[in-house]
């Protein structure tokens, strides 16, 4: 949380979440993800978030882009 204030403080356009709920337990992460979505609801800031976790990816993302090997593979 303090991460995530810290980079609103110079009132970015785009919000860079890299592992943002990696070693987190569940009730932390769900804490985490309805704090991004409502902070990109109020703010309308564009969140572009990093994970591993396909469950992160269902519970908050509207666009989802798949890279592997540097490369684009899905989107």
């Amino acid at each position: 949380r303090v991460a995530i204030a810290r980079a609103l403080a110079s009132n970015p356009k785009v919000l860079l979440c890299d592992e943002a709920t990696s070693a987190l337990d569940p009730a932390t992460t769900r804490s985490i993800l309805e704090l991004l979505k409502d902070i990109n609801r109020r703010l309308g800031l564009t969140i572009l978030l990093i994970t591993h976790e396909m469950d992160v990816v269902k519970r908050i993302c509207d666009c989802v882009a798949v890279i592997s090997n540097g490369e684009l593979i899905e989107q």
